[in-house]
Order: structure tokens, then C-alpha cells, then sequence
């Protein structure tokens, strides 16, 4: 996290981050994704 070794520069996240935001509905709360709007298992 935040290291050389991080797999994402932090503007590639929050990019990201706020696409998924922004698309979110209220068919899809209650569930966790990731940067890329994967679904995560939990």
C-alpha cells in the first residue's frame, strides 16, 4: 500500500473508484467491488 511494490498508481484507483461510484443502483448495494467493478465474493 502506497509502496513501490503497489500495483496501481493511487489516480488509476480513484478513477476507477468513482466510475464504480457513480454507477452505482440500488439493484447492485449490499455488495463489495473492487477498482474495476468486479464483484467481490465475501
Amino acid at each position: 500500500m502506497g509502496t513501490q511494490r503497489a500495483p496501481l498508481k493511487p489516480d488509476t484507483s480513484v478513477t476507477g473508484m468513482i466510475k464504480v461510484i457513480d454507477s452505482a443502483t440500488l439493484s447492485n448495494t449490499g455488495k463489495f467491488y473492487d477498482w474495476e467493478g468486479n464483484e467481490v465474493p465475501w
